[in-house]
């Protein structure tokens, strides 16, 4: 669809010195909104599983360059308003913002920074590439933008990260070579978004990149404190502008030892960053950066670089506080095993499913990785890892999150749905019929995979999933858009 940008003459001055003759093509492709895309989340359930629900809803896909990543051909509605999406089976993301992960590169058991995590998109990317092994410190400092964060990572149920709130400049002094990965995606003049953005050219100028500039710079040299030497730190913005992208690295390289790696993409069309501008000249190594243009590819402009740490900072000049606060309990807790033998009991799950680590909260239960736990807290962290039970009086209640996870160990209490009506009114959160007893709590599964959780009285299931702010529809018309 096409949209109507007001641009202005410092933009078409920037185009121009950066694209010359090519310029219109960008200007053609930002006022071209490209279709939605999305990944499979292979932390939930199993991808045929997630391909079933998506057909049930009338969604059409096809794969994209990127594994796991699909762009939609036709939706009934917006896919942010599909059960699949509300289940956390897909994240909806733009092809360009998953080539910082896959960037990365993190493997299982690493430790990772997302220094600039919030709303997650790259943070749960991460997860699913480490197989929820391993830990990652998903930081921001906006406390709107956090809640996003937490609710993302619950939805696509991460395991393995914790939420800090802290000044990304201040985290690397906190945490000083800590990490075997850092990535950050930097807070950026957003012009390569323009085509999902079409208010960014009437509030960026140049002296507004300059500003931005300072702090992606503090940013570069916060997550590189962060760094284990060794260790790999990948930056990436989703604007075009050299001084927040080329001019960023060309500094971390001349202050810093780093050394730039060369980055490869499969299926893109990637130009090799800038070396000289009108103003400035760059290191040549700044060639094996990477510029992503919209009009080049199916998704919007980007750059990004891939730097490797080679030696140590030495020893930190701050001090990093004495103090630390300890988000795990002990595995013989009273409180913890008094709740996890009411969930062990209740649905016959084998208590093996919950030997990789626990978190007590004050009113429930969590689940991370030991290695998570390992990780030094100098503030309570916002979250760590992934609420899996409620406390309340005597007792405990499996939460959503908590019956996606362990739902498949459950051999006692499980109530499945065999039609698509009866899912839809599981969702919508209207009464089932069934003859079982009064119970405090089930599991509901459709098509032999729990997808949450409920209560029986008086011959009724009320669900317990969490409200979707929609009425969810399976069986209605299908009345889609083709979006190409």
């Amino acid at each position: 669809m096409k949209q109507h940008v007001e641009w202005s003459s410092d933009l078409y001055r920037l185009l121009d010195s950066l694209l010359g003759a090519e310029s219109h093509l960008f200007e053609e492709a930002a006022s071209e909104a490209t279709p939605p895309s999305f990944r499979f989340n292979c932390l939930k359930h199993s991808r045929s599983f997630q391909d079933r629900v998506l057909s049930l809803e009338n969604f059409h896909y096809e794969s994209s360059p990127l594994p796991s990543a699909q762009q939609v051909t036709r939706q009934p509605r917006p896919i942010g308003k599909s059960l699949s999406h509300f289940l956390g089976h897909i994240y909806i993301q733009d092809l360009a913002s998953m080539l910082p992960p896959l960037i990365l590169g993190p493997r299982p058991g690493d430790s990772v920074l997302d220094l600039c995590a919030a709303p997650g998109s790259k943070t749960t990317q991460l997860a699913a590439i480490m197989e929820n092994k391993g830990a990652i410190i998903a930081n921001d400092v906006a406390t709107r933008r956090l809640k996003s964060l937490v609710f993302n990572l619950r939805r696509t149920g991460v395991t393995i990260a914790a939420v800090t709130k802290f000044f990304g400049q201040q985290v690397g002094n906190l945490y000083f070579e800590c990490f075997d990965r850092v990535l950050i995606d930097a807070p950026c003049s957003a012009l390569g978004t323009i085509a999902k953005s079409p208010e960014v050219p009437s509030w960026w100028t140049p002296a507004r990149s300059q500003r931005l500039a300072i702090n992606q710079r503090q940013l570069v040299q916060s997550g590189l404190k962060a760094l284990r030497p060794g260790g790999v730190l990948v930056y990436s913005t989703c604007t075009i502008v050299p001084e927040e992208n080329e001019k960023v690295i060309d500094y971390a390289l001349r202050n810093f030892p780093v050394v730039l790696e060369k980055i490869s993409l499969p299926g893109l069309q990637l130009r090799p960053g800038l070396t000289k501008t009108s103003s400035d000249s760059f290191r040549r190594e700044l060639e094996d950066t990477v510029r992503i243009y919209p009009f080049e590819n199916p998704c919007e402009g980007f750059f990004i670089a891939r730097l490797r740490k080679t030696d140590s900072f030495g020893t930190p000049r701050f001090r990093r506080p004495v103090s630390r606060v300890h988000t795990h309990c002990e595995p013989n807790d009273v409180d913890v095993m008094n709740s996890l033998n009411q969930i062990v009991d209740r649905f016959e799950i084998p208590r093996e499913a919950f030997e990789k680590g626990l978190v007590w909260r004050d009113r429930g239960l969590g689940w991370s990785s030991p290695e998570l736990g390992k990780l030094p807290f100098f503030t309570a962290p916002v979250i760590a890892g992934l609420p899996i039970a409620h406390t309340r009086g005597r007792f405990t209640k499996l939460t959503t999150e908590g019956s996606h996870l362990f739902g498949s160990h459950a051999r006692k209490n499980v109530v499945s749905l065999h039609a698509t009506e009866e899912l839809e009114a599981y969702v919508n959160r209207g009464p089932i019929s069934t003859e079982l007893s009064p119970s405090r709590q089930i599991l509901v599964s459709f098509e032999d995979s729990v997808v949450g959780h409920a209560m029986v009285d008086n011959g009724q299931i009320f669900s317990r999933i969490p409200r979707i702010g929609w009425r969810f529809s399976l069986t209605g018309r299908d009345d889609g858009v083709t979006t190409r």
